[in-house]
């Protein structure tokens, strides 16, 4: 009897293993499209990021110790400090906003992309718990946070991210 009883228990343990990896695999996805889903490159500097498209505007604002600029695109926007007022290399990206369907995310989730997709995609329901039937939602790690908006069709109609400065 003990030796089934231990032989039920490694059976239970083994048939929860691809479960946990799933999840494993799951987080993980979340947490890539959290830190890097939107595949802005802070490395290539303002200069390489000038080079995604038109740029429709720029704005400059001094700070302490730098400079918070923002690039606006047709549906897109990129704001990033920058230490020093002209350094690209030191550049720390602060927000990525995704507002039109001609930008799209490491996973193919754009404006336009159902919510049952972006559920699939990212694990959401196995991962998080089932989401609320509101029109947003959100996913944060420490100083990360990503909001990806529904309209009413439950179709993505934006996807923002924000990077605290620490």
């Amino acid at each position: 009897m003990k030796h089934l009883c231990t032989a039920l228990l490694v059976l239970l343990a083994l048939s929860t293993l691809p479960a946990f990896a799933q999840d494993e695999d799951c987080m993980k996805r979340a947490y890539d499209f959290l830190v890097q889903g939107h595949r802005i490159n802070e490395e290539l500097g303002f200069s390489g990021i000038r080079k995604l498209g038109k740029v429709l505007k720029e704005e400059q604002r001094q700070l302490q110790g730098g400079e918070i600029r923002t690039l606006l695109f047709q549906g897109m926007s990129i704001s990033a400090f920058l230490i020093g007022s002209a350094n690209d290399s030191k550049m720390f990206l602060t927000d990525v906003n995704f507002s039109a369907p001609n930008w799209v995310t490491k996973f193919n989730i754009g404006v336009g992309t159902s919510r049952e997709v972006v559920e699939r995609t990212l694990c959401i329901a196995s991962t998080f718990g089932q989401p609320d039937n509101g029109g947003l939602w959100s996913y944060a790690d420490g100083l990360a946070e990503v909001v990806i908006t529904f309209d009413s069709q439950r179709k993505v109609s934006s996807i923002k991210w924000h990077y605290d400065l620490d």
